[in-house]
C-alpha cells in the first residue's frame, strides 16, 4: 500500500485546502480598531442618563466600525480602553455614573438585549443587541461596580462598592460570556484592585476549536494573569484593549504587544486607545511574535483607524500559514462621528488631553530624585556608544548593579552599504520602586539616538541618561543596516523576560524568521538571548529603534 509521508500530511493540511473551509476550519477573521473617543464630561451635575448619552455616542462609533468589518467577513472585534468615555477621571465619584453592573457569566446565563432586567444599564444592554444584529463577538473595556457592604467584608470601600476596569465579552447570541476586572491598574484611584487574581476566558459558541481570554493594558507587563491563561490553561487567543503610554524607544505598544505574542506563543488581538496620537498609538493582531498587521500613528494628529486580520486558531501554525501566503489583511479608514449632540445646557466636555508618564519615566524620575552617590548605588545604569560604520563590527560586555549584578553581552556586526548613524548599548537595572514599580526592571539592548532636530514637537534623543527614555524625544528613524544583532544577558528565570524591538518609525518588528529568542546555562545562571539575522542581507532591512531583552514584573 502507498504511503503519504507524515511531514507531506501535515504540509496538506496546511496548504491544501481552499479559502473557504481553511476559514471555518484553521483560522478566523479578527477586527481591531484605534479609535479615538469622544470626551465627555465630569462633575456634580453628570447625571446617569447624561454620561449614558456620551457613551451611545462612541457606541454609534462602534456600530460603524462594526458594519466595516462585516464587509470583510470579520468573526470578533475588540474596542479599545476607555474607548466608551475617554479618561478624564480623578475621582471614584467622577467615573460613577458611567459605569454599570455587570453580572457575572461564570453563575448565570445574561443576555442583556430586549431584557427589560437590563433596562438600567442602557450600555450592555445596547452592545449585547449589537453582537446579536451583527453575527459578531464583541470585546469592549468599561466600568463596572459590584455591590459589597463595609461591615461584612473588610476590604469593602466605604462608598459600598467595588468599581473595576473591566473587558466584557458578548457572543453573537448577545450573551455575556466573560468579564475581567484588570489586575494591574496604571494610576487609577477610581477603580479598585480585585482582592484575588482575576481571570476570565471562553470557549466560543461562534468561533470553533478557539477559547479566548480577557486582559487590559498595564497587565500585559506582568507574569500573571498571562502566565494562567497561556501556560495552565491552555488558552493562546487574547482579546486585549488598552490604553498604553508609549515610551519610544523602549516601550512603544505594538513593541510590546508583538514581544508578549512571541513570549506566550499566544495570539493577541489588541486594541488600542488613539486619543494621545504618537504618545499613545499602536494597535495589531499578532500570532505567536508574527505581526500580521500592525498600526502605528507617528503623527501629532489623532487618526481612527480599523483593523482586520486572518488569524490561524493555533498560534503554532503561523510562521507556516505566512510562509505560503494564505492569510490576508489590512488597515482602512475609520470615518466617525466627531461632534457632540448630547444636550448639556450649554455645558462642554472639559477633559483636556494630558501626557501621562510611562512606567519607565516614573522610574527615571526616581532615579533623578535621589542624590549623585544613591543613583549610583541603587539605580545601575551603564551605557557605550558607537557608530554604524560600514563593516563596523563589535563584541562587547556591559554590567550594571553592584547586588544582583545584570551582565549583558553584545555582538553587533554593520553591513558595508550601511548609513552611519549613532547608537547606544544600554543595560538597565532598576530595583523594586515602592508604591509603583513591584519588582526590578531590567534591560538590556541597543538604541537609536541620532541627535538631529526632526521637528519642533519631537526629536531624537541625545543619549544621555534617562533623556533618552523621555516621550518628547520620540526616535522616528533609523537608517542603519545591520548584518546581524545579538544581546543575551543573565535575567532573573521568575520573571517574564520579553524581547524587544522597535523598526522603522514606529512599525513592528521583521517576522519570527529573522529573529530568534532562547535561553542557555553559564556559571549557573540562566542567559536569555534575542538574535537577529538579515538572511536576504537586503538594504532596506534597516531602521531599527531599539533591539534588546527586558525583564518585567512576575504578578
Amino acid at each position: 500500500m502507498f504511503k503519504v509521508p507524515l511531514f507531506t500530511l501535515l504540509l496538506c493540511v496546511l496548504g491544501c485546502v481552499n479559502t473557504k473551509s481553511y476559514n471555518n476550519d484553521l483560522t478566523y477573521i479578527a477586527s481591531t480598531v484605534e479609535y479615538t473617543p469622544l470626551s465627555v464630561l465630569v462633575g456634580p451635575n453628570v447625571t446617569k442618563e447624561i454620561a449614558n448619552d456620551f457613551m451611545q455616542l462612541n457606541i454609534d462609533n462602534m456600530e460603524k466600525a462594526i458594519q466595516f468589518v462585516k464587509k470583510s467577513n470579520a468573526q470578533v472585534i475588540v474596542w479599545p480602553e476607555y474607548g466608551l468615555t475617554s479618561n478624564p477621571f480623578t475621582t471614584r465619584a467622577s467615573i460613577f455614573p458611567y459605569i454599570e453592573y455587570i453580572p457575572d457569566p461564570t453563575e448565570g446565563i445574561y443576555i442583556p438585549c430586549n431584557n427589560t432586567d437590563f433596562d438600567d444599564r442602557k450600555v450592555i444592554q445596547r452592545i449585547s443587541c449589537l453582537a446579536i444584529q451583527y453575527d459578531i463577538l464583541i470585546a469592549v473595556d468599561m466600568g463596572s461596580y459590584v455591590p459589597c457592604m463595609p461591615e461584612e467584608d473588610d476590604n469593602c470601600p466605604s462608598d459600598g462598592r467595588y468599581q473595576y476596569n473591566t473587558n466584557v465579552a458578548f457572543e453573537t447570541n448577545g450573551q455575556i460570556v466573560g468579564r475581567y476586572h484588570k489586575n494591574h491598574l496604571y494610576f487609577e484611584s477610581f477603580f479598585d484592585t480585585p482582592n484575588v487574581l482575576d481571570i476570565s476566558y471562553f470557549k466560543s459558541s461562534s468561533i470553533n476549536d478557539v477559547t479566548f481570554g480577557l486582559m487590559v493594558c498595564f497587565d500585559l507587563l506582568f507574569g500573571l494573569p498571562s502566565a494562567n491563561y497561556t501556560q495552565q490553561l491552555g488558552v493562546n487567543n487574547i482579546l486585549y484593549p488598552t490604553s498604553w503610554h508609549n515610551l519610544v524607544p523602549l516601550s512603544q505598544a505594538s513593541e510590546m504587544q508583538q514581544s508578549w505574542s512571541r513570549f506566550n506563543k499566544a495570539n493577541l488581538i489588541a486594541s488600542q486607545n488613539g486619543e494621545r496620537a504618537f504618545n499613545s498609538s499602536g494597535s495589531g493582531i499578532y500570532s505567536a511574535g508574527d505581526a500580521l498587521i500592525a498600526e502605528y500613528n507617528n503623527a501629532e494628529n489623532q487618526r481612527n483607524k480599523i483593523i482586520i486580520s486572518q488569524i490561524p486558531k493555533n498560534p503554532s501554525h503561523s510562521s507556516k500559514f505566512l510562509e505560503m501566503g494564505n492569510l490576508f489583511s489590512k488597515v482602512i479608514d475609520f470615518p466617525t462621528n466627531q461632534d457632540s449632540s448630547v444636550d448639556l445646557k450649554n455645558e462642554q466636555p472639559t477633559h483636556k488631553i494630558t501626557h501621562v508618564k510611562s512606567y519607565i519615566e516614573h522610574a527615571f524620575d526616581y532615579y533623578h530624585s535621589l542624590s549623585e552617590s544613591e543613583r549610583i548605588l541603587r539605580v545601575p545604569v551603564t551605557e557605550k556608544h558607537f557608530e554604524t560604520d560600514p563593516g563596523f563590527q563589535s563584541n562587547f560586555t556591559l554590567v550594571a548593579g553592584e547586588f544582583d549584578t545584570l551582565q549583558c553581552n553584545f555582538s553587533i556586526s554593520v553591513s558595508e552599504e550601511s548609513r552611519t548613524q549613532r547608537y547606544v548599548a544600554v543595560v538597565m537595572n532598576v530595583p523594586n520602586i515602592d508604591g509603583f514599580v513591584p519588582a526590578p526592571v531590567k534591560y538590556c539592548g541597543i538604541f537609536f539616538c541620532e541627535n538631529r532636530v526632526i521637528d519642533p514637537f519631537r526629536y531624537n534623543p541625545p543619549c544621555q541618561l534617562g533623556e533618552i527614555y523621555s516621550v518628547d524625544n520620540l526616535s522616528i528613524a533609523g537608517e542603519a543596516t545591520f548584518n546581524s544583532i545579538s544581546v543575551n544577558g543573565n535575567f532573573l528565570e521568575q520573571y517574564s523576560v520579553l524581547p524587544n524591538g522597535l523598526y522603522k518609525h514606529g512599525q513592528k518588528l521583521p517576522q519570527t524568521s529573522e529573529t530568534t529568542f532562547t535561553s542557555f546555562q553559564q556559571d549557573n545562571e540562566t542567559y536569555f538571548q534575542f538574535s537577529y539575522e538579515n538572511k536576504d542581507n537586503e538594504v532596506s532591512h534597516n531602521g531599527y529603534l531599539n533591539f534588546g531583552i527586558s525583564q518585567v514584573p512576575s504578578n
